[in-house]
């Protein structure tokens, strides 16, 4: 049992005892499972994110938390899409392939 004394007048309440969620921030591990998601999917793609960050407040668009991606050099940048570009066209090409080989198939995939 916990007493809590007013700063105005002494009055005491029974307080029931806390758990780990008194300190849960589901908003942040909203934004911590959304970035894990981004970080594993670029990865996939053979690019890191290392200075990703959650941010607290976002400015733009009135969320208590925001993603940012971090800076990259010119040079990184270029490195990264070209990274991307490269497992994109392997895809186009596996998907043009099958689509070659599927026609009807690929004739509903398009609808």
């Amino acid at each position: 049992m916990f007493f809590h004394r007013s700063e105005r007048f002494t009055v005491y309440q029974e307080l029931e005892p806390v758990d780990e969620s008194f300190f849960r921030d589901e908003k942040r591990e909203e934004a911590t499972a959304a970035g894990l998601e981004l970080v594993n999917a670029f990865r996939r793609l053979g690019v890191d994110l290392p200075d990703i960050q959650i941010r607290n407040e976002c400015v733009t668009c009135d969320e208590p938390y925001s993603l940012e991606l971090g800076g990259a050099r010119v040079e990184d940048a270029r490195e990264m899409a070209q990274t991307i570009n490269h497992k994109l066209d392997i895809l186009s090409e596996i998907q043009r392939d099958w689509s070659a080989r599927n026609p009807q198939a690929a004739e509903v995939d398009d609808q």
